[in-house]
């Protein structure tokens, strides 16, 4: 434990934060870099997943717009519910569900789209 730490060392944490806090300046060295020069920004790039996504998005976006579509020509029909309301409240919730994936899909692709402008442009 603690007290056994100190034993063998001969001191506490106190005395070892003392001598850390005071240490002797280091030698300066000729190719030292200055302390003004900042290191250069790594450049950045999009990860795979991004790039991936930047091909796959416009097309996941695509076929949801058109089950969109499809979904609302189903529920177009005036006599749906009356004739069948299985259909129509599965249909119903296929399209909140379509709905939200697009609206996801959407701004992933839109997150992705500017960084990939940052990238280029910075």
């Amino acid at each position: 434990g603690y007290t056994d730490m100190v034993a063998q060392r001969g001191h506490g944490v106190a005395a070892l934060n003392a001598l850390n806090a005071s240490p002797a300046p280091a030698p300066k060295s000729p190719t030292a870099v200055p302390p003004t020069a900042k290191p250069r920004d790594p450049k950045k790039k999009l990860t795979f997943a991004e790039q991936h996504a930047l091909k796959t998005l416009p097309v996941k976006i695509e076929k949801l717009t058109t089950e969109l579509k499809r979904l609302e020509e189903i529920l177009g029909a005036p006599d749906l519910y009356r004739k069948d309301p299985t259909t129509f409240t599965r249909t119903t919730m296929a399209l909140a569900m379509t709905r939200a994936d697009l609206t996801r899909a959407e701004e992933e692709w839109l997150r992705v789209e500017m960084l990939r402008e940052e990238v280029e442009g910075g």
